[in-house]
């Protein structure tokens, strides 16, 4: 018989990151987060070999993989120091197996989703542009965002820059003129601001008061979820209601947290 056993420790994994909508981060200072992601994978393999006759030998064995993992995230003061937390902002935790099942809620809920969507017809996609910490700055072709914008039916205006994000002049926008602007959840910023604004007032979204702004607690977890919901909601407000977006919020909620979405607000 053999054995093995495994473990993989990773105490100090982290990084930090500068504040996206802080006027006082700057490359060598300012606000920002960090974020420190610790884990544990364990792996136990054993093996038997049974010999028959003088030939032949049967092998069998067993294999058992598990694993933890947390996430903390922390405010600081400074990006460039990381002794300088303010408060804890975020965190999470759990084993590979939860993780597992939580991934298979979020695939059914977008599934769902994607089957909604598909039965609007075709060639009605709005044109959309999420924007970050500053209003001139969009969404790219990578990440999260992009792809809930178009799991969500509409056609990302970003979807030519090869990177998460692109910063534009004020022309650059006019001349993309979305149908649809999204506004990340903790920008400083929100509709009122863009249709009072006399720089956007020739874009069509503006026009039309089709402007909306996140929740904060919209990304970076399982939300994300509701967020694509939110997203399908304001880009086709006939077809998927607000109700529909809190019962397909609270079926996940319930599913996911262990709590109804009125709960959690």
């Amino acid at each position: 018989m053999k054995f093995r056993a495994g473990l993989v420790n990773q105490r100090g994994n982290w990084y930090t990151t500068p504040s996206s909508s802080s006027v006082q981060t700057t490359f060598d200072q300012g606000p920002g987060a960090l974020s420190s992601s610790p884990s544990k994978n364990w792996n136990f393999e054993m093996q038997l070999d049974q010999a028959i006759g003088s030939k032949q030998v049967i092998t069998g064995g067993l294999v058992y993989k598990t694993g933890w993992s947390a996430t903390k995230e922390y405010d600081l003061s400074n990006w460039k120091e990381t002794d300088v937390k303010t408060q804890l902002s975020f965190q999470s935790g759990g084993r590979e197996d939860r993780a597992r099942q939580v991934a298979a809620l979020m695939h059914d809920s977008l599934s769902e989703l994607r089957r909604r969507v598909a039965a609007i017809p075709a060639g009605t996609q709005p044109k959309v542009v999420w924007l970050w910490g500053k209003p001139t700055t969009i969404c790219g072709n990578q990440g999260v965002v992009s792809e809930l914008i178009k799991v969500a039916g509409g056609k990302n205006l970003g979807g030519n820059f090869d990177s998460f994000n692109r910063e534009l002049s004020m022309e650059t926008m006019v001349a993309l003129n979305p149908e649809v602007v999204l506004i990340w959840g903790s920008a400083a910023y929100g509709p009122a601001d863009l249709l009072q604004d006399p720089k956007w007032q020739v874009v069509q979204a503006v026009k039309d008061q089709r402007v909306f702004k996140a929740t904060r607690a919209s990304t970076w977890s399982p939300r994300v979820v509701i967020l694509a919901w939110w997203m399908a909601h304001c880009f086709y407000p006939q077809v998927i209601s607000q109700e529909e977006v809190e019962r397909a919020a609270d079926r996940f909620y319930r599913s996911c947290f262990g709590i109804s979405y009125g709960g959690a607000r």
